[in-house]
């Protein structure tokens, strides 16, 4: 046992094109101990093996074979492991593996296959797991915070258009707008995932009944606002833009939607002044990140007055 795994320590930091010297420092050993590992002197500490298999980008069972083929491949093996397990530690190592030889010139197209594959099965991983804790978030904002649970689902929704899903959330509000008690934010919800799903004339439509039954909801004139935009009915775009924020100036979407707008009208000057509005916004609901965000990009646009 002793003897493959010797061979297999030195195998493998060969398969990494890493000296002694450069493996002790990786693995925070002597050289002298790598050295005698290699030489089947003496074994790794149990505790060291995780950190060697990482820098070696081998699963520890590895070491233990006696009659490893040679492995040239360690990303897409790495790639392989992340596949059966979908850990995140997993992804990493693979990932890390993959931009190695990127850096070095050494991918393959087998490797960029892999890696590709990999990065797919990562996003969809992720999605599932976003749509499981907005979940979990809307169930605590629920009954507790309108706007804070209108963000959620606004998320939710955005998740369920890059994914393809949006149209069952889409049945979903009609069902609940036909069949039972009418609310304004059911209304809303459904305008923006119509509008999302480029459905705009559907959805503009919809709007004009929405706002028949609440004229005076400020998330339903936004929406009003962002379709009407879609449909280059500017002029009315604005109008309903500016009720919203009228009847709620801390509601920052509709602000969101005239900072932009006047951007691509090229109005700098009206666009700067409504980006630090928003600022002023994001700062009183302690969003300062965002803040920051946004402040950079007035500043960018003030500059090229």
């Amino acid at each position: 046992m002793h003897k493959a795994v010797a061979e297999n320590l030195k195998k493998y930091r060969l398969n990494k094109q890493l000296t002694q010297a450069e493996a002790s420092e990786i693995l925070g050993v002597s050289t002298k101990s790598i050295s005698k590992w290699e030489c089947g002197l003496t074994l790794p500490d149990a505790s060291m093996l995780p950190k060697i298999a990482k820098a070696y980008a081998i699963m520890i069972d590895d070491l233990y074979e006696n009659n490893p083929e040679t492995h040239d491949k360690s990303a897409q093996r790495l790639a392989a492991i992340y596949d059966a397990t979908t850990d995140l530690k997993d992804f990493v190592r693979a990932n890390e593996e993959f931009k190695r030889l990127e850096r070095k010139s050494q991918l393959t197209g087998e490797d960029l296959m892999a890696w590709g594959a990999m990065l797919c099965k990562m996003e969809k991983c992720a999605g599932e797991q976003a749509l499981l804790f907005l979940k979990r978030a809307l169930e605590k904002a629920k009954n507790t915070d309108e706007m804070l649970y209108f963000r959620i689902y606004e998320q939710i929704i955005d998740l369920q258009v890059a994914n393809g899903n949006v149209d069952a959330t889409v049945r979903e509000l009609q069902r609940k707008i036909t069949g039972g008690k009418k609310s304004s934010e059911q209304y809303a919800l459904l305008l923006y995932a119509l509008n999302k799903s480029k459905k705009y004339i559907e959805c503009y439509e919809m709007f004009l009944k929405a706002i028949e039954v609440f004229p005076g909801d400020w998330r339903i004139l936004t929406m009003g606002g962002d379709i009407c935009w879609n449909l280059e009915k500017r002029e009315d775009a604005f109008k309903f833009w500016n009720k919203a924020i009228k009847l709620n100036g801390e509601w920052d979407v509709a602000k969101y939607s005239k900072a932009f707008a006047y951007e691509e009208l090229g109005e700098k000057e009206k666009a700067y002044n409504m980006w630090m509005e928003i600022v002023g916004v994001l700062r009183r609901k302690h969003r300062d990140i965002e803040a920051d965000k946004v402040e950079k990009r007035a500043r960018i646009l003030y500059q090229k007055r």
